[in-house]
């Protein structure tokens, strides 16, 4: 007699276009994720680049679908690689504004709250078994103070204050070839390239 598996739920995050650009790869990456990964179905969420906002939208989705795992996308320009991210930081200081145009400088994001929360899955697991399959990615140690790293944070606090069974993690991706013909030397990775990453990280869980 075959088992059947309790399916699960994944929610995927992504952001509008921030700072000047025109695209966001995580917003492109919604688009085509497909449905199903692995034993997940995957419900993706666009969020608003704007503290505060973003994370009661998501909070919202948390509630309604009540996840089994969530991945939240961001972009960081720059990077070469994707990477896994391990700590979000209880601080917002921004050097550019949000999209509602908001700049706070060096503010707690929960006033009483720890200075640091660590993902609750096992990263380095994972990048080890991508790395060996020769796919770029990486752990990193700060998912920066903009608006990615404010819903990291809320994301992790509400897990863990509320006791919740639900894995959740930061994944940061580089550039789009688009986003840099006028940026020099700037790292770019292909959109499918992005794709097939995040969903070998979500069968993976």
């Amino acid at each position: 007699m075959k088992l059947m598996m309790k399916k699960k739920t994944c929610i995927v995050t992504g952001f509008e276009p921030f700072g000047g650009e025109s695209i966001n790869p995580t917003l492109e990456l919604l688009k085509i994720l497909d449905s199903q990964i692995g034993n997940y179905e995957i419900i993706t969420q666009a969020l608003p680049v704007i503290y505060g906002k973003a994370w009661l939208i998501l909070k919202e989705k948390i509630e309604i679908v009540k996840p089994d795992l969530v991945i939240c996308l961001g972009q960081a320009g720059g990077r070469k690689n994707i990477s896994l991210e391990r700590i979000a930081l209880n601080i917002r200081d921004a050097h550019i504004p949000d999209n509602d145009g908001v700049q706070p400088d060096c503010e707690n994001i929960i006033n009483d709250g720890t200075l640091a929360l660590e993902t609750n899955i096992e990263i380095k697991n994972i990048k080890n078994i991508l790395v060996k399959e020769g796919y770029q990615i990486e752990i990193s140690n700060s998912a920066g103070t903009y608006v990615c790293n404010d819903i990291f944070y809320n994301l992790m606090n509400y897990i863990y204050a509320n006791n919740l069974d639900v894995k959740a993690d930061f994944i940061h991706v580089p550039y789009l070839k688009e986003q840099v013909k006028n940026k020099n030397d700037t790292p770019y990775m292909n959109l499918n390239e992005m794709k097939l990453i995040i969903e070998k990280i979500i069968d993976c869980l």
